[in-house]
């Protein structure tokens, strides 16, 4: 429940950054950040799984856990993977919940690395960090 409403505080006030950011912003702004969402949208396109040797697993090798998210947006799709499977594992153990399967696992970490690039689409959240979002994530997939 603590964890709950933390994230809830956090979303709050990343709620109030962006809107504030956005007044901020004039009309002359908005080109540069269309351009730079291009080239993000072009990494995002470029950071596909990379092959593995049948012994190495997809949920091994995470390291974005304490970084920002520009990181993020370069890092590769297994690394993205990764750390998202570590998130998933730790929010099911501590709401006392089990996956139905390591497919259950992957498909749930897969759908978080979609809500936290989706999150920071357009630089917005660019110095927040991964684990922030991540939370955020969390608390709007399992509403």
């Amino acid at each position: 429940m603590k964890l709950n409403v933390i994230v809830l505080v956090l979303m709050l006030s990343f709620a109030g950054c962006s809107s504030h950011e956005s007044a901020k912003t004039t009309p002359t702004r908005a080109r540069p950040q269309k351009v730079k969402q291009s080239k993000r949208v072009q990494r995002q396109q470029e950071a596909k799984p990379i092959e593995r040797s049948s012994r190495e697993k997809w949920y091994v090798g995470g390291n974005l856990h304490a970084k920002k998210m520009s990181d993020w947006y370069k890092a590769t799709y297994d690394n993205r993977l990764a750390t998202a499977a570590d998130f998933v594992s730790v929010y099911y153990q501590r709401q006392g919940k089990r996956f139905r399967s390591i497919q259950h696992m992957r498909e749930e970490a897969k759908n978080l690395v979609i809500c936290i690039t989706e999150a920071g689409r357009g630089g917005v959240a660019d110095t927040q960090d991964i684990a922030d979002i991540g939370a955020m994530c969390f608390v709007l997939m399992n509403q």
